[in-house]
C-alpha cells in the first residue's frame, strides 16, 4: 500500500476509519523485520506508526481543519488531472480532424513556409497546445510512424 500512496492521499471511501496492522519483510531474504500500523481516517492516509498506541494518537491528533485541507488538495489534483485528460482528448480529436480531412495534403495557396508555420503554431496555441512547429518534407518524416500508418490505411 505505501509503495503507491503518500500521506494525504485518498485511499478509500470517506467512511473508512481504520488502523491497519501489517507485517514487514525484507525484500531480499523475506525475513520478518517488524510491524507497522497504517492509519486511515475518512478515506485519507494519515501516516504510519510503530505501535498501536502511536497509531491511535495519530488518528486522534487531526482535527476537521486538517481534513478540509487534505480534501482541498485532493480536489485540486483531481481538477488538474481532469484538465490534462481533456487537453489530451481535444488534441487527439483535432489530430483526427487534421488527418481525416487530409488538411496536410491541401496546398498552402502559395504561402511561404514561415507563414504556414506561424498559422499552424497559432492554431495549436489557440487550443492551448504547447508544441514547437517546423516544416519538413513528407518524405523525410521520421517520428512515430503515424504518417506511414495513415498511408497504409489509404491503400
Amino acid at each position: 500500500m505505501l509503495e503507491n500512496y503518500h500521506i494525504g492521499d485518498c485511499v478509500g471511501h470517506a467512511e473508512d476509519v481504520r488502523i491497519i496492522k501489517d507485517e514487514l519483510y525484507c525484500d531480499n531474504c523475506r525475513k520478518f523485520t517488524g510491524i507497522v500500523y497504517i492509519v486511515v481516517d475518512r478515506g485519507i492516509l494519515l501516516g504510519t506508526a510503530g505501535t498501536l498506541d502511536e497509531a491511535r494518537k495519530l488518528m486522534d491528533s487531526l482535527d476537521m481543519e486538517h481534513f478540509v485541507l487534505f480534501y482541498h488538495k485532493l480536489y485540486e489534483r483531481y481538477l488538474k488531472e481532469c484538465k490534462e485528460k481533456h487537453m489530451y482528448l481535444r488534441f487527439l480529436k483535432n489530430l483526427r480532424e487534421w488527418y481525416g480531412e487530409k488538411l496536410y495534403e491541401k496546398p498552402p495557396n502559395g504561402l511561404s513556409e514561415a507563414v504556414v508555420v506561424v498559422a499552424v503554431k497559432k492554431w495549436l496555441e489557440d487550443r492551448r497546445y504547447e508544441f514547437g512547429v517546423r516544416m519538413i518534407e513528407m518524405e523525410k518524416e521520421r517520428g512515430s510512424g503515424l504518417v506511414k500508418k495513415l498511408r497504409e490505411r489509404r491503400e
